[in-house]
This record gives C-alpha cells, sequence and structure tokens, in this order.
C-alpha cells in the first residue's frame, strides 16, 4: 500500500499536525518527519471514512493526535513512537491490515502497532485479561507497546467526560488499578500523579472537590509562605556558585486524600501540600551527589531539619530509576517544608522516566534488571490463568506493590527489591522457586525468624533450606507477593496430585484384597459412605490416613450390610440421632420443600450441610440427589420444614456456610 497523499485535513487537526511536528523538531531525537508525516496520511483517511467521531463531535483522528503529543512531548520518544501513536487503532477500527503496515512502515513498527491493538471487546474481566496479556508479551519485544498504551489512556481519562457515568467510574477505577503503579513503574511521575487525579474525580467526586477548593483557598498563604522562604534560600545557595532553578510543587489531590484517609486527619494537618524543587546544573569535575549533599548542607545552616523525613534516593535510587534528595524543614510561621534536591537529569527522570535517556530506543530491561523482573513476574502470572478475577487480582498485587519497594540484601551483598510488606518466605521466592520451596527458616541481621516474618528495608536476610521440605497449605497465610503464591500452589497442586494418586492404589489394592471390584460405581459408594462427593478428597484422605479400609467393612458398606435403607445410610454417615424414621413425628403444618444447594465441591463440605439440616435444626431429609460438575457439586434435596421462619433460617444458616455459593428454593 502506497503513502495516501490528501489534502491535509480542517483547521483543528492540521494545527494539531503542525504543532506534533514543531514539537518532535524541538526533540533531542532523531528527526524523521517524513515518516511521521506518511503515517498521519495513512490514519487520517481510514479514520474519517471508517471511525466514529468523538463524543464531543471532533473527528477520530483527533485522538492518535493526541496521543502522538503525549509520546513527544510528555514522553520525549522519537519518530517510531510517533508513527505507532498515530496508527494505533487502526487495525481495530479500518479495514487496514497488520501486513500492509508492516510492508510500509518495517517489521518494528507493525510489532508494536500489533501490540497496541485490542484482541478482546475489554469490557469483561476475561477479556481484559486477554488485552493485558497481549500488550505485556508485546512488551518482552518492544517495551515502547506499554509506554504508547499509557499515552493513550492519558489522554482517553483526559476527555472522559464524554462518557456515560457508569462506565466513568469502571475506566477510572481500571485506571487507578492498572495504569498508575505501570506509569509509577517506569518513572511517569508526572503523567501517574494526573493519571491518580483524573482517576479520583470520577471514583470519589464529592471529595475531589472539596480539596481542590481548600486549595484554591489557601493558595494564596501558600504562595506568600514559598516566597519568603525562597528569598532565605536563595541567598545561601548563591554562595555555592552553582546555576540552579527554584519552584514552588503543589501536591496532588489524591496523594493529599491519600494522606488524609491513611493518617485520619483533616486537610488544615497536611504540612506538606507544597513542595519547594532545587533543579541544579551539572559542574565539570563535580559529582551529582557532591552538590546535592552541599545544598543540603546550606539548607540545614538555618532551618531545622525533621530527621525523620529525610530520603536519600541519590545513594540509593528507586528500582524505576528515580533519583533526589529529600528532606523536610521548619520555615516561616512554623510551618514544615519539604524540598526536593535534583540535578537537571534527574529531574528529566523523574518527569520522563526511562524516555528520559537520550540513548533510549525500545529494548531497555537489559539496562534495568528490576524493570525486565517487574515484567517477567507479570507474564509468570499470566501465562496460565485458572481463574481469571484470581489473576486479574493477583496481577494488580504485583502492580501495586511496586509502588512502595523496600531494598533487601542477601548475604553476599546482592540488593533485591519486594514490595512493602512481603515476608522472609517471599524473600526465598524471589531468590529462585526451588529455593523457596525447600526453605525451613530464615534469618534476618543474624537472627533466627519465622517464615512469616515481614521484612524491613536494608534487612539482611539469609535462607536456610533443606531437601527434605515441601511448601505446606499454610505458607499461602505467610506471603504477600503473587509470585511465591503461584509456586506455592503450583508445589500444593503436584502434592495433591501425587497423594491422590498413592490414595487410589491404595483403595485399589484393598478391594481387591476384599475380593470387590474396583470399578468407579463401587468407589463413589465408599466415598460417599465416608463423606466425600467427589474420589479424589476420598483417595486424598486414604493416602492421609485418616481412613482405615478394612476388608470387612468394605464389604459390609459394598454390599449394603452395613445399612438396611438410605435413610439408614444417611443416619449412620452423618451421626443423625432423632426417634423413629425421619417421617415420623410430622405435624401437620409441616412444609415440604425441595431445595437446591451449589457449591464447591470442597472436603467435608456435604457432610457440614446436612448436620446444619438435620442435627442443628432437627429437620428431617427424605430424598437427596448429588451431581458433581467441573469442581462444582449440586445438591438437591426434599426437605420437611416446620414453618416458613424455620425454612428462612436453614437458607441463611446453609448460605453461610464457607464453600456454599448459592442456596434456592425449586418447585416441586
Amino acid at each position: 500500500m502506497s503513502s495516501v497523499n490528501i489534502d491535509y485535513p480542517e483547521e483543528k487537526v492540521q494545527g494539531m499536525f503542525y504543532d506534533l511536528i514543531k514539537k518532535h523538531l524541538n526533540s533531542t531525537r532523531r528527526h524523521d518527519v517524513e515518516m511521521i508525516t506518511k503515517a498521519f496520511n495513512l490514519a487520517k483517511p481510514l479514520h474519517d471514512k471508517y471511525s466514529s467521531s468523538r463524543k464531543n463531535g471532533d473527528p477520530y483522528i483527533l485522538h492518535p493526535l493526541a496521543v502522538a503529543h503525549i509520546v513527544c512531548s510528555e514522553m520525549n520518544l522519537g519518530a517510531t513512537s510517533i508513527c505507532c501513536a498515530l496508527m494505533h487503532d487502526l487495525v481495530e477500527d479500518t479495514p487496514i491490515k497488520l501486513s500492509d503496515i508492516k510492508r510500509e512502515f518495517g517489521e518494528t513498527i507493525a510489532e508494536i502497532v500489533d501490540g497496541l491493538t485490542k484482541i478482546a471487546d475489554g469490557k469483561e474481566p476475561p477479556a481484559d485479561l486477554e488485552n493485558f496479556l497481549h500488550q505485556f508479551r508485546s512488551t518482552q519485544k518492544d517495551f515502547r507497546v506499554i509506554l504508547i498504551k499509557i499515552a493513550d489512556r492519558l489522554h482517553n481519562m483526559r476527555t472522559l467526560d464524554g462518557m456515560p457515568e457508569n462506565r466513568q467510574r469502571v475506566i477510572a477505577n481500571q485506571t487507578m488499578h492498572i495504569y498508575v503503579p505501570i506509569a509509577q513503574k517506569v518513572g511517569f511521575f508526572s503523567i501517574k500523579s494526573e493519571l491518580e487525579d483524573l482517576s479520583f474525580q470520577y471514583i470519589n467526586n464529592d471529595e475531589y472537590l472539596e480539596i481542590a477548593y481548600q486549595l484554591k483557598k489557601s493558595e494564596a498563604s501558600c504562595n506568600k509562605l514559598f516566597d519568603r522562604f525562597a528569598e532565605q534560600l536563595k541567598k545561601r545557595l548563591d554562595e555555592l556558585g552553582i546555576k540552579y532553578t527554584m519552584k514552588a510543587r503543589m501536591k496532588s489531590i489524591y496523594s493529599i486524600w491519600n494522606k488524609m484517609n491513611s493518617k485520619k486527619i483533616p486537610f488544615e494537618e497536611i504540612y506538606d501540600i507544597y513542595a519547594v524543587r532545587i533543579i541544579f546544573e551539572p559542574v565539570q569535575n563535580r559529582t551529582e551527589k557532591s552538590i546535592c549533599l552541599d545544598i543540603y548542607s546550606k539548607i540545614t545552616d538555618f532551618c531545622e531539619i525533621n530527621q525523620n523525613r529525610t530520603r536519600d534516593w541519590v545513594s540509593f535510587p528507586k528500582p524505576n530509576g528515580y533519583q533526589a534528595f529529600h528532606l523536610t524543614v521548619m520555615g516561616p510561621e512554623g510551618k514544615w517544608i519539604e524540598i526536593q534536591i535534583r540535578s537537571r537529569s534527574m529531574d528529566e527522570i523523574a518527569e520522563k522516566g526511562i524516555a528520559a535517556h537520550d540513548k533510549y530506543k525500545g529494548d531497555i530491561t537489559n539496562e534495568n534488571p528490576e524493570l525486565d523482573s517487574f515484567l517477567r513476574s507479570v507474564l509468570e502470572i499470566l501465562k496460565s490463568p485458572k481463574d481469571i478475577l484470581e489473576t486479574l487480582s493477583d496481577v494488580k498485587s504485583i502492580l501495586k506493590g511496586e509502588n512502595d519497594k523496600i531494598a533487601i540484601f542477601t548475604p553476599k551483598g546482592e540488593r533485591k527489591y519486594l514490595p512493602s510488606g512481603a515476608t522472609a518466605l517471599d524473600f526465598a521466592y524471589e531468590l529462585h522457586t526451588n529455593i523457596g520451596n525447600s526453605t525451613i527458616a530464615a534469618k534476618v541481621n543474624g537472627i533466627l525468624v519465622p517464615l512469616s516474618y515481614k521484612l524491613n528495608s536494608y534487612d539482611r536476610v539469609e535462607i536456610i533450606t533443606s531437601n527434605s521440605q515441601q511448601p505446606k497449605q499454610e505458607w499461602l497465610q505467610y506471603i504477600s507477593t503473587a509470585k511465591a503464591k503461584k509456586y506455592i500452589n503450583q508445589a500444593l497442586t503436584r502434592i495433591n496430585k501425587k497423594a491422590i494418586y498413592k490414595g487410589q492404589l491404595k483403595v485399589f489394592d484393598a478391594l481387591e484384597k476384599a475380593g470387590l471390584k474396583t470399578d468407579c460405581p463401587q468407589i463413589d459408594k465408599l466415598a460417599l459412605y465416608f463423606s466425600f462427593i467427589n474420589r479424589e478428597d476420598f483417595y486424598r484422605s486414604v493416602e492421609e490416613g485418616h481412613i482405615s479400609l478394612d476388608g470387612k467393612a468394605l464389604k459390609k458398606i459394598i454390599n449394603g450390610r452395613e445399612y438396611k435403607t438410605w435413610e439408614n445410610f444417611i443416619r449412620k454417615t452423618f451421626k443423625i440421632r432423632t426417634k423413629g424414621s425421619l417421617k415420623e413425628n410430622l405435624q401437620a403444618d409441616i412444609l415440604t420443600r425441595t431445595i437446591e444447594i451449589k457449591g464447591s465441591d470442597k472436603l467435608g463440605l456435604l457432610a457440614e450441610m446436612l448436620k446444619t439440616i438435620s442435627a442443628d435444626f432437627k429437620v428431617n431429609i427424605f430424598r437427596l440427589n448429588i451431581e458433581v460438575t467441573d469442581g462444582i457439586f449440586i445438591c438437591t434435596t426434599q426437605l420437611d420444614m416446620h414453618d416458613i421462619d424455620e425454612s428462612k433460617k436453614i437458607f441463611d444458616a446453609l448460605s453461610k456456610i464457607e464453600g456454599v455459593l448459592s442456596v434456592r428454593r425449586v418447585e416441586d
């Protein structure tokens, strides 16, 4: 497909495109105006013909143009990313094929556009998961996929007011849980803050407006405070003979709300609403760290410092590359003021993340092992999901953990990053799956601690292992990372399968020795007798030694001599102690009801249900049917209840049993 030659569109679109070219030419990237123009000339007529107008009536092409502007000026990405931003919706919304883009623009651009193209509707969790999986897989080939996706989401959030209210909340919540932590992970702090505020505006509009009003009301006094403090500070900094700029930064609305909420304090008690940011230019033959310390020294010469609020992110950069020196000092009028000290390059990285590096082209994971580890963690969770909602929850927990990392050291001094709240067992799995699976203890700073011990930043951790150790079910209570959860569950599944297999062999052997058949009906009868609704739980219980398979008892159960009737079987199995028959003593006002109970196929659940019905409520059971499909059982039973109130109580009691999904009456 050759480049389409058309006249530039209406004035608004034309102006945006020319402005994009101007910003690109002013950037530090390699300039390729011809390729960008070619991408625009392809996207414009196709979107005009096949895409719907945006909610405000603007032509659709304004959206990819706006995304391209964000990619260029707010993310500092080059011509390749700009072209992909202009064409990111083409394959999804128009007849053009990926092969056409590959032929016209090459394989790299085609791969990025493919990664940005939705493969499902995205309105339901399964579709969301498929799209995230697709994007993260594409990110392994070229990291620019996720960066352009952040730009796409940022523009969608800036124009979200045109969407229906219910969709606004859905999109805002998804942005807060997925895109905000990703933006922070790659270092786009200004974009991250804007996404938080935009999301918060739709999630909790009343509190958003209240804080915005309070900020507006306090703006004048805060500006005066900054001017007075800056005047005093400038005299000291000028003595250093360095070039610098100083500006005030207002805390974001969401950040203020988050602090008010977490500390349970009113707006008036937030003392760091405004921060002073000092950005200095590099000095030949001097390190940036030494200049930071000189500035720090000058500030503390005339200001009282809050020692608990000092952070050295220069010596110990955050995993996403963020560097700065933070301190909080007592300013004029007894107000605490936060100060951030950065070099020009530190500021660029803080605002534009990894894309601030001029050498960045697309594959940065080799230079940033923590980022590579983050991507691999997400991919590990997404590879073979068993439950989609649980998988999405695990992905969100990884992203949430990325916002607040702690640095942990191995005995050899190697630094590892884990989410705040991680335990010694989480650290073991971070080192290696086999280490995690064989962990028996841990030493933190030389002291023996339990596996559930929560680590603190800069702890030195030694993991003690044993070849005879294997994961246990209770380990799931000791961990907080999705990675550890995944590998513990995998190990428990293997252990469980092995126990089921060994138990099955024991059951077959016992039946054969008793001269009985080993077919499914016989085993199902045995399983039900011992209160199990599936063979697997029965086999596992046998292997774990909870059930003794005596030959004589087996014959009685299988041949029916252990119980004469179904009623007798229920009595003996579930230890129901009522006088006479189950139908005896029915009163005239007895209500006969058939109910359906759905639940997870869980060990002992049937016994607990029948105990609730017969033992706790003394209700008679005289019909019971059970079906199990794909781990879900359906129990249909006919009960004689004394009155409607008792019926409601039984329904409530059954609903509260762990593993029961639903209880309903079935018409007889």
